[in-house]
């Protein structure tokens, strides 16, 4: 027996249907926008991140609006519930790990999460060094970005930039200034040797870029 028209009319059109909805499920999976491979990245970096550990950041004095040319202080501020387990390297620039703090950018015209530094920075100027025990109480250590920069240094690696203008960016950081425990004495572990771990900010700070 026949199925009736007005069946078959409805069972091509719930298929017609299923067919537009995967089509635009699977252009959406493929073409997803900056902002949500951006917050992608950054929720698959935190899944991977101690979760004994919170890293928050902020500029100093609470600033959001810098120029170009400025450069950004930020603080870096660390706490766990877990204390006397993880150290935190508080000295900026006299060590290894003081160095490694990629900033992850996102602003006009950039694709996909854009990273300040390689994975893992070897250069440094030796020596200082502040390591302290991360718990309970907040300890604190000082990071910078300079936009104009950290562009020129990743043209000159070879990477193809858009061109640096004013606007809304967002930032995260993740670094490689904590381990498990205080290194040795020795002059390598003090100062030649990142943490063993990589800890991804909490947040992501948004600031906005001014025209000259």
């Amino acid at each position: 027996m026949s199925k009736p028209h007005s069946y078959i009319a409805s069972q091509g059109a719930f298929s017609v249907r299923s067919c537009v909805c995967l089509l635009l499920l699977c252009t959406a999976c493929v073409a997803q926008t900056p902002a949500v491979k951006y917050e992608t990245e950054h929720a698959r970096d935190l899944k991977s991140s101690p979760r004994e550990i919170t890293l928050n950041i902020n500029t100093l004095e609470s600033r959001s609006s810098y120029h170009i040319w400025e450069l950004i202080p930020f603080k870096l501020t660390f706490s766990s519930q877990r204390s006397h387990f993880y150290t935190a390297e508080l000295a900026s620039g006299g060590s290894v790990a003081g160095v490694n703090d990629d900033f992850v950018i996102l602003g006009p015209g950039i694709s996909k999460p854009l990273h300040s530094t390689p994975i893992l920075n070897t250069g440094v100027v030796c020596c200082e060094s502040n390591r302290q025990y991360v718990g309970r109480r907040p300890v604190a250590a000082m990071g910078y970005l300079n936009l104009k920069e950290t562009w020129r240094f990743l043209k000159a690696r070879g990477q193809d930039l858009p061109d640096l203008i004013p606007g809304d960016y967002s930032v995260w950081i993740r670094t490689r200034r904590v381990r498990r425990g205080l290194p040795s004495s020795s002059f390598r572990d003090r100062y030649l040797t990142a943490g063993d771990i990589v800890v991804t900010s909490t947040n992501v700070f948004n600031f906005k870029i001014l025209t000259d």
